[in-house]
């Protein structure tokens, strides 16, 4: 399934509001993200031009489904002279990345985050994550903030991969509150 990232030209409530309405309307399995809700960033160039110039209240982000990317068009070209929206760009999505921090201090934590690791999807691909596991059996029971922890997990690294697989990757990541996450990163296909 391929998707795509389409900026709206718009206030983001009306934006989401059109698309969230337009979604419904189709009554299909049909799925958008919005990228500033995924904590996904939005980095180009007329993004960085509209901010520079007080203007990024007015554009929003999604990733849509292939299905829903020409009905979309149609439609927002129907709305524009009544709400004045515009559909301002459109990229192909290959995938998502995100830089994470690992800190762990606890056994348990520490297992679940192995464990969250080894069972993630097969297509996402982990860059330079070397983690460093401790434990410091003379400290047991020591408290959070002593000088020296009885058991450490430290680590960082990349992650990268198919769009759907990274999010939720993401999302189990953010669960754990010594692991920090990065803003992720579309992958944008080059031809876009």
């Amino acid at each position: 399934m391929k998707l795509y990232e389409i900026v709206i030209q718009h206030r983001p409530e009306i934006a989401h509001a059109f698309l969230r309405g337009f979604v419904l309307g189709r009554n299909r399995d049909e799925h958008f993200f919005e990228c500033a809700e995924c904590n996904i960033s939005t980095a180009h160039l007329k993004k960085h031009i509209a901010d520079r110039l007080g203007l990024s209240g007015k554009f929003s982000n999604y990733v849509t489904e292939e299905s829903l990317l020409e009905p979309l068009k149609e439609a927002v070209e129907e709305a524009k002279s009544i709400l004045g929206i515009e559909l301002h760009e459109v990229y192909e999505v290959t995938g998502l990345r995100f830089d994470f921090t690992v800190n762990v201090f606890n056994k348990r934590i520490g297992n679940q985050l192995k464990q969250i690791l080894e069972q993630r999807d097969d297509t996402i691909q982990l860059q330079g994550y070397d983690p460093k596991e401790v434990v410091h059996e003379e400290a047991e029971g020591a408290e959070l903030y002593a000088p020296e922890h009885d058991y450490e997990l430290r680590g960082k690294g990349r992650a990268e991969g198919p769009f759907l697989p990274v999010l939720t990757f993401y999302e189990q990541l953010e669960e754990i509150d010594q692991v920090e996450s990065g803003k992720m990163a579309l992958l944008i296909a080059e031809n876009s």
